[in-house]
């Protein structure tokens, strides 16, 4: 369609690599044909670009929990534990096609493991994390994202992060501002797709324990400090 797509110098590598010896690449594509004035047939078009927001306009949506989903991963040197923490409720605001603001509320009693085989081991690992030694989630049940503005990264690729976000994270009463990137894509369903990576510093939200910047002769009680969040958000009218 134009030089700046491979398709065809693909197919060609693997013609050439299938045993044809007479295959030639037209560089320009369609692009440069039309640039030429040549004739085309048929009834022409453009095919939308997947993920495009084109039509959404002004609006909020909310976040579809079912859909919705937090993927936690926490190290010590020994082992990645993962698992999930369930998503309440959230909101995100569209102005003229863009994202601008929005909310994640999260809940931390809904909090898994998914790592851990053993039934045992998988509750204690839970309970541990739910206890006064992580996220004290009896007295602090939600955690929150807030999307505090967002701004459009215009030469990004489709399917690569195209905004990036400032946000302001919520744990245990504790809030800390973070810049994260995200790709907000919109669906053949009408409704949007909202994806990022975060890292956190759990000692920033007070969670302190076994990390060796506050303990001293943990062994093999050491937890690495950072946690990282895969986030996946679905949110329609």
């Amino acid at each position: 369609s134009s030089p700046r797509n491979r398709a065809a110098a693909d197919a060609a590598t693997k013609l050439a690599a299938a045993g044809y010896v007479s295959v030639r690449v037209f560089e320009g594509g369609l692009e440069e044909w039309r640039q030429a004035g040549l004739p085309v047939e048929g009834p022409g078009g453009e095919l939308p670009e997947a993920g495009e927001m084109t039509g959404l306009g002004s609006v909020t949506l909310r976040v579809d929990p079912a859909e919705s989903e937090v993927r936690w991963f926490g190290r010590n040197m020994n082992i990645t534990h993962t698992g999930t923490i369930g998503v309440r409720n959230g909101r995100l605001r569209f102005e003229h096609d863009a994202l601008r603001s929005g909310s994640l509320t999260l809940d931390m009693n809904a909090i898994t493991n998914d790592n851990l085989t053993d039934p045992d081991l998988n509750r204690t690992l839970v309970a541990h994390l739910k206890s006064d030694d992580f996220f004290e989630v009896e007295k602090y049940p939600e955690a929150k994202l807030v999307i505090v503005e967002a701004n459009s990264l215009h030469d990004a690729a489709p399917g690569s992060p195209n905004v990036m976000l400032r946000t302001q994270i919520s744990i245990k009463n504790q809030t800390r501002p973070l810049d994260v990137r995200a790709t907000v894509e919109r669906r053949e369903d009408g409704r949007v797709a909202v994806t990022s990576h975060l890292d956190i510093d759990r000692t920033a939200f007070g969670v302190m324990y076994g990390s060796g910047r506050f303990y001293e002769k943990l062994g093999m009680h050491l937890v690495h400090d950072t946690i990282m969040l895969q986030v996946r958000v679905v949110a329609g009218e």
